[in-house]
C-alpha cells in the first residue's frame, strides 16, 4: 500500500510538472504568433514603402526625361541629364524596382 502511494504521489508530481511545461510552451506559443504577425504588418508596411518610392522614382524619371527632351544634344547639362537616367536604371535594376516608362 505504501508503495502504491508513492507511485500515486510521483504520478501526481509529474502530471503537476507537465501542465506547467504546457502553459510555458503555450506562452511561448502566443508570444511567437504575435511576432509572426507584428512580422507580417511590417512586411506589409514595407511593401507600402517601396511602393510609394517605387512611384516616386517613376515620376522623378518622367520629369527629368521630360527636361531632357528639351534641352540641345552635345550640352554639359544633357551629358548630366544622361548620366543621372543611367544612374537611375542602374540602381533600380539592382534593387529590382520596376519601373514605368
Amino acid at each position: 500500500m505504501e508503495n502504491i502511494q508513492r507511485q500515486f504521489e510521483k504520478l501526481k508530481a509529474d502530471y503537476a510538472e507537465s501542465v506547467k511545461r504546457e502553459a510555458s510552451s503555450q506562452v511561448i506559443l502566443d508570444q511567437l504568433k504575435n511576432d509572426l504577425e507584428q512580422t507580417r504588418e511590417h512586411k506589409r508596411l514595407q511593401g507600402q514603402i517601396v511602393e510609394q518610392q517605387n512611384l516616386m522614382i517613376n515620376r522623378l524619371l518622367q520629369l527629368v526625361r521630360l527636361h531632357a527632351v528639351s534641352l540641345p544634344t552635345h550640352t554639359h547639362t544633357h551629358i548630366y541629364i544622361d548620366i543621372i537616367l543611367h544612374a537611375l536604371i542602374v540602381t533600380c535594376d539592382f534593387f529590382n524596382i520596376h519601373m514605368h516608362t
